[in-house]
């Protein structure tokens, strides 16, 4: 059974969020942009658990690298690398609070024998508040 993960991340209110993150799919291996059908983010603020804007939809194609990226100076989690960039605006983190960004994943139709199930990545982002005006 596979433990579900739920990363970490500080951001800035107001300001965009941009998601890096090491995917695998439900066989083990790095996730490829010809693998998955479609990615919708969802953001809900955690304290009142409402969700904040629409949906997302964002194109694999633009999400996800055929390999892994290492020696990004962005990335800081292991020597591998990462094979997902999600940008998500500032308006998604209004004020000085805590955020969950869930990330749908939807595979292409029979990918990994799954019939196109879908899978989550979940992130808890702290915003931290802005000073300036």
């Amino acid at each position: 059974m596979a433990t579900a993960k739920v990363r970490k991340g500080r951001i800035i209110e107001r300001n965009p969020a941009v998601i890096l993150d090491h995917v695998v799919g439900l066989g083990g291996d790095a996730i490829t942009p010809d693998q998955i059908a479609e990615i919708s983010v969802t953001v809900f603020d955690q304290q009142s658990q409402e969700q904040i804007g629409t949906a997302l939809d964002i194109d694999p194609t633009e999400a996800i690298t055929d390999e892994l990226v290492s020696g990004d100076s962005r990335w800081h989690q292991d020597a591998d690398g990462f094979n997902v960039t999600i940008t998500i605006p500032g308006s998604y983190f209004p004020d000085r609070s805590n955020y969950r960004a869930e990330i749908l994943f939807t595979p292409v139709e029979d990918e990994y024998g799954s019939g196109g199930e879908p899978f989550r990545v979940l992130w808890d982002l702290q915003a931290i508040n802005v000073l300036s005006a």
